[in-house]
């Protein structure tokens, strides 16, 4: 069943969490998974800030996982490309400096 946007994102929040016992086979799927969720992520704060948890604990996961799973699939190019959609529309209002964001394994600088 598709479950709606939020209940995605969260699911992988909990799936992701896990880190190494992901595997990666599961990487590949939750990259696939989050990618489904980019078009109703953007403008949603809130979702944006979970998305972006899912992405850190994805990066958060063991170096061998991930270069596997980025072997097979790209899903390091599969991520940037993920974020950079979303942060297109960060509401950020009409801020002159630019508004960073800093998760465990990342920031990103948003204007």
């Amino acid at each position: 069943a598709n479950l709606p946007t939020n209940e995605r994102i969260e699911q992988l929040q909990y799936i992701t969490d896990i880190g190494n016992d992901l595997g990666s086979t599961g990487v590949i799927l939750s990259v696939a998974v989050l990618l489904t969720t980019t078009d109703e992520v953007s403008g949603n704060l809130s979702l944006i800030n979970n998305f972006l948890n899912v992405v850190d604990n994805i990066i958060n996961i063991d170096e061998d996982i991930l270069q596997e799973s980025q072997e097979s699939s790209n899903t390091s190019a599969k991520i940037l490309e993920a974020i950079g959609s979303i942060v297109e529309d960060i509401p950020i209002g009409n801020i002159s400096e630019p508004v960073v964001i800093t998760r465990r394994t990342f920031a990103l600088s948003v204007q």
